[in-house]
């Protein structure tokens, strides 16, 4: 298929009503290409019959630019909007997509940012729906009422704004102690200097 071929068809794929996703968010090095990053892909589209979406963050394989904390938050941001762009869900289509964020080691902490960034806005956006409904029914009892259906309108579509589930891969708590128990940094220990540098 050509390249906009290809394209309508993933968003036909992205489109149907009741559809899966998952956004995967990798870990630290190398690319999504990674072959163990692959197999698991692959085994999370099957076992939960999703479509699966996976990116390299800035400055991680084909993506250009160099990571940093608040780009990766932005990436994630960026990728959950194209998502949601080719959801269905549409009035008298079925129901919403299921989206899911899957972060694994520091893609753990990229979606925990996402999933902290949206239910943020979900809050606001419930505020101003509750702010709405709460001056609309002060008007007339006519245009009460049209304000209130679309009060619901409006809390159905804030509901498809945050995902459905979260998973979590070998997450952290704490940055600078993951650095130091993961495999590349053995030889720290017997380094105090670059240890502490690190910490």
């Amino acid at each position: 298929l050509g390249s906009r071929a290809r394209e309508d068809f993933f968003d036909m794929a992205l489109a149907r009503p009741n559809t899966r996703i998952v956004i995967y968010f990798h870990g630290n090095a190398a690319t999504r290409g990674q072959f163990n990053r692959v197999e698991l892909v692959k085994a999370v589209a099957a076992t939960m019959e999703a479509h699966v979406i996976a990116i390299d963050y800035r400055g991680f394989g084909d993506s250009t630019g160099s990571p940093s904390e608040a780009g990766l938050v932005l990436d994630a941001r960026a990728v959950w909007t194209w998502v949601q762009e080719r959801v269905g869900g549409k009035e008298g289509e079925g129901g919403p997509a299921n989206v899911y964020l899957y972060g694994h080691s520091l893609g753990s902490g990229v979606a925990l940012g996402l999933a902290h960034y949206l239910s943020e806005e979900e809050v606001a956006a419930a505020a101003a729906v509750d702010r709405d409904s709460s001056s609309s029914s002060s008007s007339s009892s006519s245009s009460s009422s049209s304000g209130k259906s679309s009060n619901k309108s409006k809390s159905k579509c804030f509901l498809s704004l945050v995902p459905t589930g979260l998973i979590l891969d070998a997450p952290f708590t704490n940055l600078s102690m993951a650095a130091l128990h993961h495999p590349s940094a053995l030889p720290f220990p017997l380094l105090p200097v670059v240890k502490h540098a690190l910490l």
